[in-house]
């Protein structure tokens, strides 16, 4: 055989050896332990949690001695601090947390083992509830070294990871995440409800306009609401007093010296597709004096204080605006420019020869019912005192509706009217029995102490109107005393 064949021979014979020894090995054997079919050693398999930040339903941190902190996203994504089944707190996370919570469920921590470490079983704890119901849970160890801190992911071996890891989420936490406000959504308020030692104020919107609901139904003075939404949206919280312990009997929210409660009208996508009007409802009651020098007092968003706050006392004083402010002091909210039609009548009570008169505003001006032109500065004259003139709402009136009638008579009586002869207000003007001229609009009394009357109503002077009514109300038979 040549030394060609020979080696040919050779080589064939050391390809037949390897393909033998890779038919023969058994599945999962290695030649070297660094080679490609290496298996992964039980100490390397990744450590790692693998969820996205919109997965997390709950985020809870267990501090050992303390009370857990616990905030949950609710179905619009709004992160809120549960306080009960029915009260919750707005929190806001910082972006750094964000960041973190995020990054924490993408962390690898394979490379991080830190098999001399250890982490106590009574540590720190952060808990991400996700909305399958799946839980992760860290646990740190309270010892830091270079910057960094063990940690357990899922009970598994200690790892190292950066201390900022832990503490953008703990430090302070969720606690301290909490909306500083006493009245969170005052803002938005459809329906508020003051009960104090100055009675109870209840005032509403409708349509956009404020009213008054208690003591009586009235018109609303708008700047009075405002100033009070402004009052209760700054009414901050000094401190939650999560550390204090006591009973709803020591914290005098059993019977508390303020209570408020607001409603916020929000429409809300249902599940079904459709839009509904949801009533939400916030309380705040207001107890005993918190601090030594009487600069807080406690309060609660409900009987049971299950959330115990304190809040300024110089700030809840804002809120206590007298009533009587609240009481719109014009006598109709109708603008001059929506009223197509206008009435003047005498008084039910007074027996004088005013004829009742009718006005209809047409593209020329002002005309009588009968279709005559008639001048129109008296009737803008007359809109523009009902409109504008504020007078001094009547406090008798506002504490003692009943007392109306036995306080006032009316000697005139105007109806406006919209372009379709729709009722929009209509108002009396008169005489408090003192002689103080007066307008009724609604269960209110609006005095005028310095200010005529319109001119186009005629009104009598006061001794005749009240003499008038005087006679009237004596009994038939009765003498009249002569002047």
């Amino acid at each position: 055989m040549s030394s060609r064949a020979v080696v040919i021979a050779c080589v064939l014979a050391g390809v037949l050896i390897v393909v033998a020894y890779v038919l023969t090995a058994k599945p999962g054997s290695n030649a070297s332990p660094s080679g490609p079919q290496a298996s992964t050693p039980a100490e390397s398999r990744p450590i790692t949690f693998g969820f996205e930040q919109g997965d997390v339903a709950a985020f809870e941190i267990f501090r050992p001695g303390a009370r857990a902190e616990r905030i949950e996203r609710n179905d619009r994504g709004v992160w809120r601090w549960p306080v009960t089944n029915e009260i919750d707190w707005p929190v806001s996370l910082p972006l750094i947390a964000q960041r973190v919570m995020a990054s924490w469920g993408t962390l690898d921590a394979t490379a991080l083992r830190a098999p001399e470490a250890t982490v106590p079983e009574d540590t720190l704890a952060i808990r991400f509830e996700l909305s399958d119901g799946t839980v992760h849970e860290v646990r740190a160890s309270p010892d830091q070294v270079g910057g960094r801190v063990a940690v357990t992911l899922d009970g598994s071996d200690p790892v190292l990871v950066d201390d900022a890891w832990i503490g953008a989420v703990t430090d302070p936490g969720p606690s301290a995440w909490r909306t500083p406000l006493a009245i969170p959504g005052a803002r938005n308020a459809s329906r508020i409800r003051i009960e104090s030692e100055l009675g109870v104020l209840a005032l509403a919107s409708v349509g956009g306009e404020w009213t008054m609901r208690e003591p009586i139904a009235a018109r609303a003075e708008p700047n009075a609401v405002a100033q009070l939404i402004d009052a209760l949206t700054g009414l901050g919280v000094h401190r939650f007093a999560d550390d204090v312990r006591g009973t709803p009997e020591s914290f005098g929210l059993d019977s508390p010296r303020l209570r408020f409660t607001i409603e916020t009208d929000q429409r809300v996508a249902m599940p079904d597709g459709e839009t509904r009007v949801v009533t939400r409802e916030r309380r705040l009651l207001v107890g005993e004096i918190a601090d030594a020098a009487g600069e807080r007092l406690y309060a609660a968003p409900d009987e049971d204080a299950s959330l115990l706050l304190e809040v300024p006392t110089v700030l809840l004083n804002e809120t206590l605006i007298p009533t009587l402010a609240f009481a719109a002091n014009t006598a109709v909210q109708t603008r001059p420019l929506d009223v197509s039609m206008l009435i003047i009548k005498g008084g039910e009570a007074l027996d004088d020869s005013f004829e009742s008169r009718g006005f209809r505003r047409g593209t020329s001006g002002w005309q009588t019912m009968s279709g005559e032109q008639t001048p129109g500065a008296p009737l803008d004259a007359l809109l523009d005192f009902l409109f504008q003139t504020p007078g001094e709402v009547d406090p008798v009136s506002l504490r003692a509706p009943g007392a109306v009638e036995a306080r006032f008579v009316p000697a005139r009586r105007v109806e406006l009217l919209g372009a379709g002869g729709e009722p929009l207000e209509r108002v009396s003007l008169g005489y408090l029995r003192s002689g103080a001229l007066a307008l009724r609009s609604g269960p209110l009394l609006i005095t005028y102490p310095n200010t005529d009357p319109p001119p186009i109503i005629a009104l009598p002077p006061a001794e005749e109107v009240i003499g008038s009514a005087a006679r009237e109300s004596l009994p038939t038979g009765a003498p009249v005393e002569s002047k």
